[in-house]
């Protein structure tokens, strides 16, 4: 998204395909092409101030895609002794960010790491501490701000939206009031309502209880939640 003016430019989704999985990226509402492949990738990631593009390729290698450049490795030397990284996530102002982590347990877990970028260009994510160890297994995460961090988790079944700190301080449960089913993905950004998925339809958080996007409207369907930046 533009800064000044807040015009979407720039746009990128994965294209699962049999054995593969394809990244497309181009500007908003142009034509999208094939710019990174991978046996798995994760969904994209952007961070509101840079035009750029984070997945997870094959569960161990975090990879960039700057606008209108090729795609560029992310150096993160403890990701690999962790486990396969699942989900990622940068914070809105693309200082940190938070990755779940299935460790070799088969356990997923959440990690966040900082972001450092050289004066040379290159961008690494230094250590990726693991945070509120008693929550898991995890399913999802979003940011809410640049301190707070949205978590699904629970054992199936049992997932449940947590909120804490990016040091993992001040974790609580938040209310599922209102969600017809366990919510399996969830989406967030500043000055947004968070959403989930439950039951394959869109749920926005509203003065502590879960709510249809239009109020006294049938829900929405939906899969994968998420806000532009």
């Amino acid at each position: 998204m533009d800064q000044k003016s807040s015009a979407l430019t720039f746009l990128a989704g994965v294209r699962p395909e049999a054995g593969q999985s394809t990244l497309l990226a181009g500007p908003y509402g142009g034509e999208l092409a094939p710019v990174l492949t991978g046996r798995t990738l994760s969904a994209p990631t952007v961070a509101a101030i840079r035009p750029e593009v984070w997945v997870v390729r094959d569960g161990v290698e975090i990879v960039r895609v700057p606008a209108g450049s090729r795609p560029q490795a992310v150096s993160a030397p403890t990701l690999a002794g962790l486990g396969r990284a699942q989900v990622i996530e940068l914070s809105p102002d693309g200082v940190r960010v938070a990755v779940v982590v299935t460790d070799p347990q088969d356990v997923p877990r959440l990690h966040v790491g900082t972001v450092v970028r050289s004066q040379e260009g290159g961008v690494a994510v230094r250590d990726l501490p693991q945070v509120a160890p008693t929550l898991s297994p995890v399913v999802d995460v979003a940011w809410r701000s640049n301190g707070e961090l949205w978590v699904l988790a629970g054992d199936p079944g049992e997932e449940a939206p947590y909120s804490l700190g990016v040091d993992g301080w001040g974790l609580a449960q938040l209310s599922s009031a209102g969600l017809p089913d366990q919510p399996t993905s969830l989406g967030a950004a500043p000055g947004r309502e968070p959403l989930v998925v439950a039951d394959g339809r869109l749920w926005q958080w509203a003065r502590g209880s879960w709510v249809t996007l239009v109020p006294e409207r049938e829900p929405l369907a939906g899969t994968a939640p998420f806000y532009p930046l």
